[in-house]
């Protein structure tokens, strides 16, 4: 009977798989694809919802950095902490409205629907602008 694997893939699976790096080259490239569209008026909160609509994680986390004009790894950080909070915060900053946090967060924070922050009642954002102020803070110290 023949082996499932050669001797070699076999070596290769034991080893261990290489560091995650935190910067990608693929960053720099949605980073620049923001950059753009802010420069070109066209970073828009239809722009952000669209690209979080169709799934672009990465493009749609460049897109929130750039308005907000923070750093990619504080959208990184919210979405890794799984924050509602941290997500609307940025939301909040660059300046959209919660309408855009519903997609965001569900995509980049893969909140399931019953965690995900809604609007308040007059459809604002459900948040003091304390907090807002301090999520935003807290998420840039990276």
């Amino acid at each position: 009977m023949r082996p499932l694997f050669h001797e070699s893939r076999r070596e290769s699976l034991a080893a261990p798989p290489a560091p995650i790096r935190a910067w990608d080259v693929r960053d720099e490239k949605v980073l620049a694809q923001a950059r753009s569209a802010k420069a070109r008026g066209q970073l828009t909160e239809a722009l952000l919802i669209r690209t979080a609509q169709r799934g672009e994680a990465r493009l749609a986390a460049a897109l929130l950095a750039v308005a907000a004009d923070v750093p990619l790894a504080a959208v990184d950080h919210a979405a890794a902490l799984r924050s509602a909070k941290g997500m609307v915060s940025l939301v909040w900053k660059a300046g959209f409205s919660m309408q855009a946090a519903t997609p965001l967060q569900v995509l980049l924070a893969r909140l399931p629907p019953d965690e995900v922050a809604r609007p308040d009642a007059a459809g604002g954002f459900p948040f003091a602008t304390e907090e807002l102020r301090w999520q935003v803070e807290f998420l840039s110290r990276r």
